[in-house]
């Protein structure tokens, strides 16, 4: 026969333990869709709101220059820091 101390039952820190699991989960989808998909969203309007062409087939050097100013605008000649930051608009620091 079974003694109590095998049996299994809900008690209060087996559902904290979900509880704890939920709000570690929404955290760390909010991280990832502020640090993540957050710029790259950013970048792709930019790409996509860019009206000059971007693509210079005969020069690599006037491609990266075109990218750069479009994607990260008035940052564009920035340390990779703020061009980081500049990824960020809506936030208030970028």
């Amino acid at each position: 026969s079974k003694s109590s101390s095998d049996t299994v039952a809900t008690s209060p820190m087996h559902m904290s333990g979900k509880f704890e699991a939920r709000i570690i989960g929404s955290a760390v989808a909010g991280i990832s869709e502020l640090a993540l998909f957050h710029p790259v969203d950013t970048i792709a309007k930019r790409l996509m709101s860019t009206e000059t062409q971007l693509v210079i087939l005969n020069s690599p050097a006037q491609t990266a220059m075109n990218l750069n100013s479009a994607i990260f605008r008035n940052a564009a000649g920035e340390s990779v820091g703020r061009k980081a930051v500049s990824l960020f608009p809506g936030i208030g620091f970028g």
